[in-house]
């Protein structure tokens, strides 16, 4: 009696998660090469190979597609802040060696959306749900960046951490929208003297 060599049977709820990732990836990828305004659900639906009704099963149109998408990206960018941030009061304040292994993981993250920054700045300032989540996002960022600020508050040469979480914050992203769009050439250089920059800003003195 011969045995059927079968492939292992994927449950229904990973399937899914697998299914809807694909759309956003394709959804993406469409995006990019094509713009969102000039790329529609079916469109999408064939880049991910899946029929138009299953696009509509998980998805009610692109621009929710296009939310999801963002929501993944933040996320990953929230993994970072954590990751390098939020340490326990009991280590050091961050060092320029610091700044700058933060700066270059948020360039990595940042070149996912590298083609769509254009019509992400634009949908920002027209669309409220995008602003909302975006801004959700720089309030998020901005929240990690005080906490750390005030578990290391005894070594801190600012007086107000709230301010100095946001100079920090629009700091890095100011620069990394630079470096990613038209200063690569100077990346290194870039780095360096923001990371030089936050350290004389925030601590007294050089942190070993």
């Amino acid at each position: 009696m011969s045995v059927k060599n079968t492939k292992p049977r994927i449950p229904q709820q990973q399937r899914s998660i697998q299914t809807k990732r694909l759309i956003i990836d394709a959804a993406m990828k469409l995006f990019s090469q094509k713009g969102f305004y000039n790329t529609n659900s079916k469109e999408i639906a064939k880049e991910a190979e899946v029929a138009t009704g299953c696009f509509y099963a998980y998805f009610s149109d692109k621009k929710e597609v296009f939310m999801a998408a963002l929501q993944i990206y933040f996320e990953q960018f929230n993994e970072i802040t954590q990751t390098h941030i939020v340490k326990p009061p009991s280590e050091k304040p961050a060092t320029k060696r610091f700044f700058q292994e933060l700066i270059r993981s948020f360039i990595a993250a940042h070149s996912v959306f590298t083609d769509l920054h254009h019509e992400l700045t634009a949908m920002y300032y027209t669309d409220p749900d995008i602003q909302k989540l975006v801004t959700e996002y720089d309030r998020s960022s901005i929240d990690w960046i005080l906490k750390y600020l005030i578990s290391v508050r005894e070594h801190l040469r600012v007086s107000n951490p709230e301010a100095a979480a946001k100079v920090v914050y629009w700091s890095i992203h100011n620069v990394i929208d630079a470096i990613v769009f038209s200063e690569k050439e100077n990346a290194e250089v870039l780095i360096a003297e923001l990371s030089d920059m936050l350290e004389r800003y925030l601590f007294e003195g050089t942190i070993n």
